[in-house]
């Protein structure tokens, strides 16, 4: 739970809401024709806390202004010119970004520390002693 919170504090909540206003804008490509309630539930959801909400509110709105209706607000658009405005590759670098800052919030790996001589929450002592029990 620890590391949900630390995720929280150092990725911004834009980057959150937009990475998900992203995935519900190719949800709606994909599958607007076989699956229409459950997006418009999708494009509708809402969080437990009103803060939250507005930071979804604005990036669900951004990125549905780039949509057409039933969902969005943009003109009526053929799957091509919405392939055009929305291209996998940018959902994919924002979703690698988006890792990228997530993985700063992480502690190194353990192996990492143990060669480093100093793991996360032990004393350099303890680090040794695991280091010599390892063989290492």
């Amino acid at each position: 739970m620890d590391f949900c919170h630390s995720a929280v504090a150092h990725v911004s909540r834009r980057r959150w809401f937009d990475l998900g206003a992203h995935f519900m804008v190719h949800a709606i490509l994909e599958e607007q024709v076989r699956f229409p309630d459950q997006l418009h539930r999708f494009c509708n959801w809402r969080t437990n806390d009103s803060e939250l909400d507005i930071w979804w509110e604005v990036s669900r709105t951004m990125f549905l202004e780039y949509m057409p209706p039933p969902f969005g607000t943009a003109a009526p658009m053929s799957r091509e010119e919405l392939d055009e405005v929305w291209p996998l590759q940018w959902l994919q670098h924002r979703y690698v970004e988006f890792f990228e800052d997530l993985m700063e919030v992480l502690d190194a790996p353990l192996l990492l520390q143990l060669e480093r001589g100093q793991m996360e929450g032990l004393t350099e002592e303890e680090t040794q002693w695991i280091r010599n029990y390892c063989g290492i």
